[in-house]
């Protein structure tokens, strides 16, 4: 009995090591970044991983990474040739305050340089279109409204959150200035940026 005893108390010694190690296995899966994915107490094996980043997923991240620096360079890059472009337009074409003083154009030649030789009111938006100006039909604060009947300029102030705008202008409905917010109608101006 004694025997047997003894190897009853030697089977559990073994039986503690291996439990013993492979807890420490599993703490330093863990501590590693390592996840168990399954503990088998009937064959005491233990299946774990240690997570991988693998270069293939490096090299995606770097190249998402490399994409937006290179559409954020053509974006900025594009900015600057608009400016450069618009420079140029603005020697060809010199800015000056020469239309005839009350009028709704020598207006908005006071809140913004615009070339001389936009002529009337009537002819701004064409002019500026055909001399590289950028245009279009969405107001913008700081832009020259032209109303599409044509004989009249204002000045942008403000796009509001309502969708109005906010606009100056002089010589209108007999105001020598006058200061309104309107609905933002695509009908009713073009507009000089």
């Amino acid at each position: 009995m004694v025997k047997q005893g003894h190897s009853e108390t030697s089977s559990l010694n073994i039986l503690k090591r291996i439990l013993s190690s492979i807890i420490l296995t599993l703490l330093f899966l863990v501590a590693k970044g390592g996840v168990v994915h399954a503990l088998n107490t009937d064959s005491l094996m233990v299946i774990a991983s240690k997570p991988t980043v693998s270069l293939q997923d490096n090299i995606k991240e770097q190249e998402v990474k490399e994409e937006a620096i290179r559409v954020e360079n053509a974006r900025l890059a594009a900015i600057e040739a608009e400016r450069v472009r618009m420079v140029a337009v603005w020697i060809a074409h010199p800015a000056g305050n020469n239309y005839y003083g009350g009028q709704c154009t020598w207006f908005v030649a006071t809140k913004r340089p615009v070339p001389y030789g936009l002529g009337n009111a009537n002819t701004w938006y064409a002019r500026a279109k055909a001399w590289g100006f950028p245009t279009g039909t969405e107001p913008r604060a700081g832009a020259v409204g032209q109303t599409k009947y044509g004989m009249h300029v204002v000045y942008v102030e403000a796009v509001n959150p309502d969708g109005t705008i906010t606009i100056s202008e002089m010589n209108y409905d007999y105001h020598p200035y006058h200061q309104r917010t309107i609905t933002a109608n695509p009908a009713s101006y073009y507009y000089i940026y």
